[in-house]
């Protein structure tokens, strides 16, 4: 029997802010992220992570889902760009290079429109190019590259409406 962990972070806040600007709600889920390929070393860090991926797809749902829509989406698995590399003196630094080290998000999703399912899917989302593109977020942030990973699947699925490539 295979044991399934979900950690739900719920799209409240986009319930919340009221008629100021019509948005829908993204609720976000993560299934089994203990077993995720990258989401960080520790599961302080990996729960850090994965609210800041959380909270990123509320704001984009936020911005460009209408009101009364809601979005359901389980995480299956985050592979984060780079790889660690251990420090002589204690901890870790991320190294990024092209390759192997593009961020991957696999993803399963589900858009309600009045009551109906208007779109479902499952993917693995890559950035193929993510080092080759002029960067959305600051070099602090530490998930830039995955945040316009996010941004780019996003704007496709359910702004352009574009299906996902076979």
């Amino acid at each position: 029997m295979q044991l399934r962990t979900h950690v739900l972070i719920s799209g409240c806040l986009a319930a919340t802010l009221g008629s100021a600007h019509a948005a829908g709600i993204v609720n976000v889920s993560f299934v089994a992220p203990e077993r995720f390929v990258d989401a960080g070393e520790a599961p302080r860090d990996r729960d850090d992570r994965l609210k800041l991926l959380s909270q990123h797809l509320q704001s984009l749902g936020q911005r460009h889902l209408a009101d009364g829509q809601t979005l359901k989406i389980e995480i299956l698995d985050v592979d984060l760009a780079g790889h660690l590399k251990p420090l002589r003196r204690g901890g870790d630094v991320r190294v990024v290079r092209s390759g192997v080290d593009r961020p991957r998000i696999a993803l399963r999703y589900e858009l309600e429109a009045g009551g109906q399912v208007v779109q479902r899917g499952e993917e693995s989302v890559v950035d193929l190019n993510f080092l080759g593109r002029i960067p959305n977020y600051g070099a602090s942030d530490q998930l830039r590259y995955e945040k316009r990973l996010l941004d780019d699947w996003f704007k496709q699925r359910f702004v352009e409406q574009r299906p996902a490539s076979a």
